[in-house]
């Protein structure tokens, strides 16, 4: 099935439920998490809650450049296409 049939169906899973495959994600993943419980030990509760927050928004602002990019890729295959038909 192709992912735009899958995409209309509802059955395409999103950013957020799939994660690179790759022996540098799971490098970096394990130094983040390493880093994090560092600091949930070395700052105070308050702290720790505004660094939280930051990683939500640093997240919330990796998904916007994720979807903008994946709109790009769709403007630009549309226009491909376009100029096939022509």
């Amino acid at each position: 099935m192709s992912i735009l049939v899958k995409i209309f169906d509802g059955e395409f899973e999103s950013v957020n439920g799939r994660r690179p495959k790759t022996p540098e994600y799971d490098v970096l993943c394990k130094k983040m998490s390493s880093e994090i419980e560092y600091l949930e030990k070395s700052i105070s509760a308050d702290d720790f809650k505004r660094l939280e927050k930051l990683i939500n928004i640093i997240a919330s602002m990796g998904r916007c450049e994720c979807f903008e990019t994946f709109r790009l890729g769709v403007a630009l295959a549309t226009e491909v296409i376009n100029l096939q038909k022509k």
